[in-house]
């Protein structure tokens, strides 16, 4: 019901080149079917539509889709401090633009994005901006067979720690009426800029822990799975991934090394409780050898599912939780144990108005360090289409964190509204 620029033209083109594909519901929890990767990266969507139908057609077979949205209100604190928070008023202006190239078997996009983030003075760093681009392509190279792949580049001004960010993927799936499946290879890396001065009373290791830099990773995955009848009243479905994780730029990994392998698996039923309810409940296991002297290897379990209720076709519903392992956010911290919980609702009870809202909490215990994060995001968005290129919209979130062991917290509210144009 809500897909990026590059899913639904994708979709649209597969689906009318190769006639009898099928993909998994786009709301389970067994997404293997990923064809917007790249773009997903940069975080382009909300745009529903054959990109035909509002994009301009360059040549035969490629079309071009811009969209500008603008955006204006009050953010109470940017950067999410424990201290020393200062609200301000913001202004952004972002520019999408996605070219399409279609064929016979499938299609190809070329996504490029730009932000410009302004703060009153009062902020630290209060103009921001980030800057990217994303290659996805999606073709049809056997009966039932999707062949993905694609790469992304983003510079991201926009958090108070600038980034680097790059990666590539290609992905095969397979989908026939009772059985789907795919195997999927990623690489993604992410490079921090700045550095933090020295001083006299630090020690040459103190000053290394305390770089951005420490957190430079590159990760490369594999995983593949599968699901058996999935559109029966049972099925059941199943995921192995693995991984390597090297820190590109450590400075004292005599006493702290992030270094690591890791391996999951996901296996669980699908119960199609009715044409509107479908729920996907399952349990994850978890392994991380780090190459830390302390920390060393540290495994998890948890439930791992997925509720989706959609009583109307405007109307949607989803519950969903998991446990994985992610990337350290402490200065001391190897490696986070992270558990989500999540809901959301999507209505559209009229052809030009979308609401939504969504609740999500993660818990972000730091191994090797003592703080332990949880932090609850409360948002809802309402949108009106004034007319086939312009959207009017409004957006409220409120964030809250707590680390646990010292009981410092950090809030947020942010209050906006904007209009989005299609060209």
């Amino acid at each position: 019901m809500r897909t990026s620029h590059f899913r639904t033209v994708v979709l649209a083109v597969i689906f009318a080149c190769v006639p009898g594909l099928v993909y998994a519901q786009q709301s389970s929890r067994f997404r293997g079917s990923s064809i917007d990767e790249g773009s997903k990266k940069l975080g382009v969507g909300e745009t529903r539509g054959d990109l035909s139908e509002f994009g301009h057609v360059l040549a035969p077979g490629i079309v071009f889709a811009p969209t500008l949205t603008l955006e204006t209100g009050h953010n109470s604190n940017p950067d999410l401090l424990f201290s020393g928070a200062e609200a301000t008023p913001y202004g952004l202006a972002n520019f999408t633009g996605v070219f399409g190239f279609i064929r016979d078997t499938g299609a190809s996009t070329f996504t490029v994005r730009g932000t410009s983030l302004e703060y009153d003075g009062d902020v630290s760093g209060s103009s921001r901006w980030d800057a990217g681009f994303a290659l996805d392509n999606a073709y049809a190279v056997a009966p039932n067979t999707i062949a993905t792949f694609g790469g992304f580049y983003l510079r991201d001004e926009i958090p108070s720690v600038a980034s680097n960010s790059e990666g590539g993927y290609g992905q095969l799936a397979y989908s026939v009426e009772d059985f789907e499946g795919f195997a999927r290879l990623r690489l993604n890396e992410i490079g921090y800029l700045g550095s933090v001065a020295g001083s006299s009373g630090l020690t040459a290791t103190q000053i290394a822990l305390l770089q951005p830099s420490q957190f430079d990773v590159q990760r490369i995955e594999g995983v593949s799975g599968f699901i058996v009848f999935p559109r029966e009243r049972v099925g059941f479905y199943g995921e192995l991934g693995g991984a390597n994780l090297d820190y590109l730029s450590q400075g004292a990994e005599s006493v702290l090394d992030r270094d690591a392998t890791e391996l999951w698996a996901t296996g669980g039923l699908r119960f199609n409780l009715h044409p509107s309810l479908v729920l996907d409940t399952g349990w994850r296991l978890n392994a991380r050898n780090t190459e830390d002297p302390v920390v060393g290897d540290v495994t998890s379990n948890f439930f791992d599912g997925r509720l989706t209720w959609t009583p109307q076709d405007n109307l949607q519903f989803v519950v969903e939780a998991d446990r994985s392992y992610a990337e350290p956010v402490s200065t001391l911290g190897v490696v986070s144990d992270k558990i989500h919980y999540g809901a959301s609702v999507f209505y559209k009870p009229r052809a030009d108005v979308e609401l939504s809202g969504s609740v999500q909490q993660d818990q972000l215990e730091q191994l090797g360090d003592v703080e332990d994060y949880h932090e609850m995001v409360v948002s809802g968005s309402v949108s009106y289409l004034w007319n086939e290129s312009i959207a009017i919209y409004g957006v409220i979130s409120q964030t809250h964190s707590e680390e646990q062991s010292s009981g410092e917290t950090a809030s947020r509210l942010q209050i906006g509204a904007g209009t989005r144009i299609q060209f």
